[in-house]
Protein backbone atom coordinates (compact mmCIF):
# COMPACT_ATOMS: atom_id res chain seq x y z
CA UNK A 1 0.00 0.00 0.00
CA UNK A 2 1.81 2.94 -1.08
CA UNK A 3 0.91 6.98 -1.63
CA UNK A 4 2.80 9.66 -2.10
CA UNK A 5 0.02 12.47 -1.48
CA UNK A 6 -3.72 12.03 -0.70
CA UNK A 7 -5.09 9.90 1.55
CA UNK A 8 -5.59 5.86 0.99
CA UNK A 9 -7.86 3.87 3.18
CA UNK A 10 -7.80 0.17 3.30
CA UNK A 11 -9.87 -2.76 4.80
CA UNK A 12 -7.85 -5.92 4.53
CA UNK A 13 -10.53 -8.05 5.35
CA UNK A 14 -9.55 -9.90 8.37
CA UNK A 15 -8.49 -9.31 11.70
CA UNK A 16 -5.48 -7.34 13.00
CA UNK A 17 -3.40 -10.09 14.28
CA UNK A 18 -3.45 -12.19 11.07
CA UNK A 19 -0.86 -9.63 9.55
CA UNK A 20 2.64 -8.43 10.20
CA UNK A 21 3.69 -4.73 9.21
CA UNK A 22 5.87 -2.71 7.24
CA UNK A 23 5.52 0.70 7.71
CA UNK A 24 7.28 3.62 6.22
CA UNK A 25 6.29 7.18 7.02
CA UNK A 26 8.57 10.36 5.85
CA UNK A 27 6.30 13.13 5.86
CA UNK A 28 3.41 11.66 6.18
CA UNK A 29 0.95 9.48 8.54
CA UNK A 30 -0.17 6.05 8.96
CA UNK A 31 -2.84 4.69 11.08
CA UNK A 32 -3.04 0.92 11.68
CA UNK A 33 -6.59 -0.11 13.44
CA UNK A 34 -6.94 2.72 15.23
CA UNK A 35 -2.75 3.08 15.88
CA UNK A 36 -1.24 6.23 14.79
CA UNK A 37 2.72 5.34 13.42
CA UNK A 38 5.31 8.24 12.04
CA UNK A 39 8.86 7.10 10.75
CA UNK A 40 9.30 3.62 10.04
CA UNK A 41 8.31 0.31 11.88
CA UNK A 42 8.71 -3.50 11.51
CA UNK A 43 5.91 -5.68 13.28
CA UNK A 44 6.12 -9.42 13.10
CA UNK A 45 7.06 -12.71 14.93
CA UNK A 46 4.06 -13.88 14.76
CA UNK A 47 2.61 -16.71 12.97
CA UNK A 48 1.11 -15.43 10.02
CA UNK A 49 2.89 -15.51 6.62
CA UNK A 50 0.72 -12.42 5.52
CA UNK A 51 2.49 -9.09 5.66
CA UNK A 52 1.30 -5.36 4.59
CA UNK A 53 4.16 -2.92 3.34
CA UNK A 54 2.87 0.51 4.13
CA UNK A 55 5.04 3.61 2.29
CA UNK A 56 3.99 7.52 2.45
CA UNK A 57 5.96 10.29 1.70
CA UNK A 58 2.97 13.44 2.35
CA UNK A 59 -0.02 11.63 2.19
CA UNK A 60 -2.04 9.24 5.06
CA UNK A 61 -2.42 5.75 5.14
CA UNK A 62 -5.58 4.20 7.20
CA UNK A 63 -6.36 0.43 7.59
CA UNK A 64 -9.12 -0.90 9.11
CA UNK A 65 -9.56 -4.36 10.38
CA UNK A 66 -12.34 -6.06 10.67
Amino acid sequence: ISTDMGAVTVSPGAPRDEFNYELKADMGSVNVGGDSVSGSMISGGGTTENTLKINTNMGSITVDFD
